[in-house]
């Protein structure tokens, strides 16, 4: 499966394929979710484009893009990205607006089946209210932290737009609990804003950290907020521990 994110476009990651004979990208930010079926991968976004088998799908139908692989191999891709399994033949985009209702999951009216294997983490990411507000949540974008580094690796928080996550060792003042020994009790505040941007606040003693696409750590000024674009890696109290934000 030819199939790949190149690692130099950190702020928008680009999902590139082949499909017979032609080669093909499409941002991971408009991927909405990924069908599998009949050993093809078929990409649903969130705008229209034009399919490249025209006269396969209906008119209605929103699949865009396709190409031949394994849906297993594409979830180790997107994974780091904030994409989840949902069913052996689905994967979601996290920050896709959707909501899970008798073991399904709906997004653009589209009714995706969640199997037995993975409905406890579908449950806990689209059915709990996590950083967000739970009313209005299907109004707005949704940006989120992946772990793609560290003892909290895969882990996933969903952050619905103007609403401050804290982040600390301390259960009494943070929605987000890391409980490593570099965490400090309240580390940091992180606050998405709905366009691809995040506001990061650090109040902790072992610094937060942006990793700069050279490779290198930043410390961001305690008591000043950051801003930081979609697809920027961030690290808390040590590098050893790094969040995505998508």
């Amino acid at each position: 499966m030819n199939v790949h994110i190149n690692s130099s476009e950190l702020s928008k990651p680009l999902l590139h394929y082949s499909y017979r004979s032609g080669h093909y990208q499409i941002p991971v930010k408009e991927i909405l979710y990924i069908e599998s079926r009949e050993r093809k991968c078929y990409i649903y976004t969130n705008k229209r484009t034009k399919p490249h088998v025209s006269n396969f799908f209906d008119e209605n139908d929103s699949i865009d893009l396709c190409f031949y692989g394994k849906l297993s191999e594409l979830t180790d891709i997107l994974i780091p990205y904030g994409f989840v399994r949902c069913h052996q033949s689905f994967l979601v985009s996290v920050t896709a607006k959707t909501h899970y209702k008798n073991n399904h999951l709906y997004v653009n009216n589209k009714e995706i089946p969640v199997s037995e294997r993975y409905r406890r983490t579908i449950i806990d990411l689209f059915d709990k209210p996590q950083i967000s507000d739970n009313k209005h949540k299907l109004r707005y974008t949704i940006g989120a932290m992946v772990c793609i580094k560290g003892e909290y690796l895969g882990s996933v928080i969903r952050m619905y737009p103007n609403v401050i996550c804290k982040i600390g060792r301390d259960n009494q003042s943070s929605e987000i609990i890391i409980n490593l020994p570099y965490i400090s009790r309240s580390h940091c505040d992180i606050r998405y804003n709905g366009i691809d941007t995040y506001e990061i606040k650090d109040y902790s003693h072992n610094g937060t950290y942006i990793i700069k696409e050279n490779g290198t750590a930043e410390k961001l000024t305690p008591d000043k907020i950051y801003t930081a674009s979609s697809g920027s890696v961030i690290c808390f109290g040590d590098i050893s521990l790094q969040y995505r934000l998508i």
